[in-house]
Parts: structure tokens; sequence; C-alpha cells
């Protein structure tokens, strides 16, 4: 009886790549809202969407970004493009001056702007707050509506 060899085994990386916030301060994404959009940009590939970004941003003729480097562009599930560029100060220039190259790229497109991870609950209307509710500390308060609890908001 003839033994089997043992299987090599190795450890994989389960987490996924880690994205650096570099990376993150560089990077713009667009909204596309058109579905005919989101399925023609789908049909090209990584390089391919560079280059049509490079061209709307080349297109809007603001000498303010026209020299931005765009280092890679790629498509989200959601069908937005996520676009980086060379330098966190060559983003903001594409994010001031996104009225000037965004519509470019199609029906709709606009720059979605970050949260960074805030997320607004609810709002609460100043001039109709409770009484009392100004002896809270400033970042917390609480409202009441028609529900029985109370909500807690972070300003």
């Amino acid at each position: 009886m003839q033994r089997s060899q043992p299987v090599a085994t190795s450890r994989q990386n389960v987490q996924g790549p880690q994205t650096s916030s570099a990376q993150i301060q560089r990077e713009i994404i667009v909204k596309i809202r058109d579905p005919v959009t989101i399925q023609s940009l789908r049909a090209m590939n990584p390089r391919n969407l560079k280059t049509y970004v490079e061209r709307a941003v080349a297109q809007s003729d603001n000498e303010n970004i026209i020299n931005a480097k765009i280092t890679s562009a790629n498509q989200l599930k959601s069908g937005d493009l996520g676009i980086k560029t060379a330098t966190h100060s060559q983003m903001q220039a594409l994010r001031q001056f996104a009225d000037d190259w965004a519509y470019r790229l199609g029906h709709g497109a606009s720059i979605r702007n970050p949260t960074f991870g805030f997320w607004s609950m609810a709002s609460v209307r100043i001039d109709n707050a409770p009484p009392g509710q100004a002896d809270l500390p400033p970042l917390l308060s609480i409202r009441r509506e028609r529900r029985s609890s109370p909500s807690v908001l972070l300003h």
C-alpha cells in the first residue's frame, strides 16, 4: 500500500485587502445615477475608465484641475466610480471644481460627499426645543416624538 504525500497548507489573509487612510484621502466617489451609463461603464476595464475620467477632466479646460493626475478609476458594485488621484490636494481640487468635469462622466453624475462614518439619525428643530433641553450637555440631546421612548441624538 502506497502512502500519499501530506498536503501542503498555507495561511491566507481572510480579512481581505486593507485600504490605507492615505488612499482614502486621495479618493473621490462619483455617484452615477443613469442605469445606461452604469452599464456602459461596466463594459470598460480599469485602464479605459481611467482614460475616460482623464478626458472628462481635460475637457473641462479648468486650469485648477487640468494637471490633476488620476492614478486609477474603478467602478464600484453600486455602479459609482471610485477615482484616485496622486495627491490629496489634487483630490480636493477635483472635488472643488466638480461642476466643471463630473457631468461629463454621465447623465446626473455628481460627487458624493464623504460621511467619515457619522450617520445622521434624525434632526432637531431648535426653535421648538422642549424646555430644559438647554441644560443637557452640548453633544447630547433628547427628543421626544410620538414614540413612547425618547431618542438620543449626537450632534
